[in-house]
């Protein structure tokens, strides 16, 4: 008989458990589920189109793929001649006397050897960065032909990398492009 005065208060607490588990399960089947969808940005990775005619390669473009954010892009431009295996020749041919380089318009060549495209370029579009290569002499040995491949690397044009207002081109390339 002396645990007599705590049974109220165990019933109460018992109520009171029910009432709130009732409350809760009431809320939970009430409410509608949210999903939380967080997409990353996604860089806009820079696709080469080209055209040959013959020996001529002409109309290399650079395209940004429709979805992604605005990108600075800058492109090395590799040229050697290479024979019949796809060996590289180790005589390396010259501009301007070995063969023939038209860039586009919107392309500046830098000290580095790059060439950057001077405007943020925006998703979905495309700029011609060789308008012609064509060799102007003869290849070294015979079987070697003029070979131009294109690297291309891009990076962000919104915002900066460091968290100090820098933009991503001037910290990651270390450059200043006009804007």
């Amino acid at each position: 008989m002396k645990y007599r005065h705590l049974k109220y208060p165990l019933i109460a607490a018992a109520v009171l458990v029910l009432m709130v588990s009732s409350v809760v399960a009431l809320y939970k089947k009430q409410t509608d589920t949210v999903e939380n969808t967080f997409t990353a940005a996604v860089s806009a990775v820079p696709m080469i189109e080209e055209k040959f005619s013959g020996s001529l390669k002409e109309n290399v473009c650079i395209r940004i793929a429709d979805n992604g954010y605005p990108v600075y892009i800058r492109c090395a431009v590799v040229v050697g001649w290479k024979d019949t295996d796809g060996d590289l020749h180790s005589e390396i041919p010259m501009q301007n006397e070995d063969y023939l380089l038209e860039i586009g318009d919107d392309w500046t060549l830098r000290a580095d050897g790059f060439y950057y495209y001077q405007a943020p370029m925006q998703a979905g579009k495309t700029t011609p960065l060789i308008v012609t290569c064509k060799p102007l002499t003869e290849p070294p040995q015979a079987g070697c032909q003029l070979s131009v491949e294109v690297l291309s690397q891009t990076i962000q044009a919104v915002g900066s990398s460091d968290g100090e207002g820098v933009p991503a081109h001037q910290d990651g390339w270390g450059i200043v492009l006009e804007e």
